[in-house]
């Protein structure tokens, strides 16, 4: 099957009932999701998920892992520096 990017995003739309297209246009988004992969390759990171925390990959953290385990990870880490960013790569 050779589908258009566009073929591809209407499919996505019709399935989730939602509008992404200014999403998938934004080219701030584009640019941060290319500085986000270029991060992630820098350190050593070629596969995905892995999902880092202030900068630092943490291993006991993956994509089989449920969005609560996620959210307890992120918010001990909140509370242990005041700061966080979180990022899966995929």
């Amino acid at each position: 099957m050779d589908l258009s990017q566009n073929d591809i995003l209407n499919k996505i739309e019709d399935l989730s009932a939602l509008s992404l297209r200014a999403e998938f246009e934004n080219d701030r988004a584009t640019s941060l999701m290319k500085r986000h992969a270029k991060y992630a390759r820098q350190n050593g990171i070629h596969a995905s998920p892995t999902f880092m925390i202030n900068g630092l990959v943490d291993d006991s953290i993956g994509g089989r892992d449920s969005v609560a385990t996620w959210l307890v990870a992120i918010r001990l880490q909140r509370s242990l520096n005041g700061v966080l960013y979180a990022a899966g790569t995929y």
